[in-house]
């Protein structure tokens, strides 16, 4: 194992590259160097992931030392105790870890029985107590709740039941989950009902905690509105106005009752929880929050890459971590025309989706990766007309932050068949880290995008090519 120290612009980078026998070794491993899970620690100073090639992994936040916690494991859902000492993860084998870091071992596991049918690789969430002694998972058939002291599994909820987000008490006695329409509150220990709390029926729940000494439990609607609840009563205590976008990323309360409210559209807010009031609201990507309220760890600009950012600062404090996936061939970056091209040649399906337009037009997608690790996803989709195509183009222009090209679209013959235009979508320290080959033809509309434009404007070559 190797970590490479960088330093760009005041931002420090840690690059960490695996020996190449390590994901090697793993015969399902994906050809990529993203990271499918990640978490940070309550106290924000560590971080654990899990890489796309099976790698699972922690970095020291103030030493940028890289520890493997397992190899050869395809991990879905990865979280820190309430004491940043130990990460539970959920894997493609129907099993629950919880990993020690101290002793450096897997101090207890958990699987569903065979009656239940659980598919345990769908798991969306695994939520420890406050004082981390229990901890519940959810997947698409159910929920359950372990004691970490024990071992025994202490409440399992059916599928019919259809829990979406869950939470646990500071100790661990109550359960409280979304279903339809409602709020519903379990007592662990008698495995039953206690209280339940009407949701409007359009509106889904994005998040839930509990919070003031288990008194009250925060829910976050997809409408946006933040509700506290009173858990004695079922009543409402007050609605936190103001809230834009999704908050499917985990809420944050703080030791003095504040909220941290981390949306999908970029907003930061940190809320009073006993006046409602916005107490601070920042403009960032999405990420993290610690417990302590003062770091975020959010997306990077490239495959395998997060920041952890002190929350107000400017962003010469940030530090930046970086996977490389042993699987990658640091050698064939695409770095000229002949290599790019070999690199079209050499592209490898890993994925493919559905998107919408902005007028609700259904795109398709379909991801590649070349031997680099560096992917390419190409877009295309037939909107009503013509113009509804150029509609979407315009638009995608607007939201460049740089045209590098722009002109008409012609066939083999030289003949204009629609608009052309190359963008710079994303760059750093004046580097492009996210580009996009955009194009109309009548009706249809088509996109190639890439971390290399190099890569991009190839593909597109290949696709004009008449072999």
């Amino acid at each position: 194992m190797k970590v490479n120290i960088v330093c760009l612009a005041g931002i420090v980078i840690a690059v960490l590259s695996l020996p190449r026998t390590l994901a090697a070794s793993c015969p399902s491993a994906l050809h990529s160097t993203g990271l499918e899970a990640v978490a940070l620690s309550p106290d924000g100073m560590k971080i654990a992931a899990a890489a796309s090639d099976g790698t699972v992994f922690s970095w020291d936040v103030k030493s940028l030392r890289q520890t493997i916690l397992k190899d050869c494991l395809f991990v879905s859902a990865i979280a820190f105790s309430p004491d940043s000492s130990r990460v539970a993860w959920a894997d493609g084998e129907a099993q629950i870890s919880v990993f020690d870091l101290p002793t450096q071992r897997v101090i207890q596991s958990f699987r569903a029985s065979a009656n239940e049918g659980a598919n345990m690789n769908t798991i969306g969430r695994l939520v420890f107590s406050g004082d981390g002694r229990r901890l519940s998972a959810q997947d698409f058939t159910g929920v359950r709740v372990w004691s970490l002291d024990s071992g025994k599994k202490l409440l399992t909820i059916r599928a019919e039941l259809s829990v979406g987000q869950i939470a646990l008490s500071h100790d661990g006695t109550l359960l409280a989950g979304s279903t339809q329409g409602l709020l519903t509150l379990w007592d662990v220990t008698r495995r039953e009902v206690i209280r339940t709390m009407s949701l409007p029926a359009v509106e889904s729940v994005d998040n839930l905690i509990f919070a003031h000494d288990d008194r009250w439990l925060i829910s976050a609607l997809s409408t946006g509105k933040i509700t506290v609840w009173d858990t004695e009563t079922g009543s409402k205590v007050r609605t936190l106005d103001g809230q834009t976008g999704h908050l499917e990323l985990p809420l944050i309360v703080t030791a003095s009752d504040s909220l941290f409210s981390a949306a999908d559209d970029g907003s930061l807010r940190l809320w009073d929880l006993k006046t409602g009031r916005v107490i601070s609201h920042w403009m960032t990507s999405r990420g993290f929050v610690s417990s302590n309220g003062e770091m975020l760890l959010r997306p990077g600009n490239q495959p395998g890459e997060v920041e952890l950012w002190r929350i107000g600062s400017p962003i010469k404090g940030t530090v930046s971590f970086v996977y490389r996936s042993p699987l990658c061939d640091v050698n064939a970056s695409a770095t000229t025309e002949t290599v790019i091209e070999n690199e079209v040649k050499a592209l490898k399906n890993i994925g493919m989706g559905k998107s919408a337009a902005a007028d609700g037009t259904q795109l398709s997608f379909i991801t590649y990766v070349a031997a680099d690790c560096v992917s390419v996803s190409i877009t295309y989709g037939e909107f009503q007309s013509p113009d509804s195509a150029e509609a979407e183009l315009k638009r995608r222009i607007r939201k460049a932050l740089r045209v590098v090209e722009q002109g008409p679209n012609k066939d083999l013959f030289g003949t204009t068949i629609g608009h052309r235009s190359v963008i710079l979508l994303s760059e750093k320290n004046g580097v492009p880290t996210m580009a996009a080959v955009i194009r109309t033809e009548g009706n249809k509309y088509s996109e190639i995008s890439s971390s290399s434009l190099g890569l991009a404007l190839s593909v597109e070559k290949r696709q004009k090519s008449p072999d």
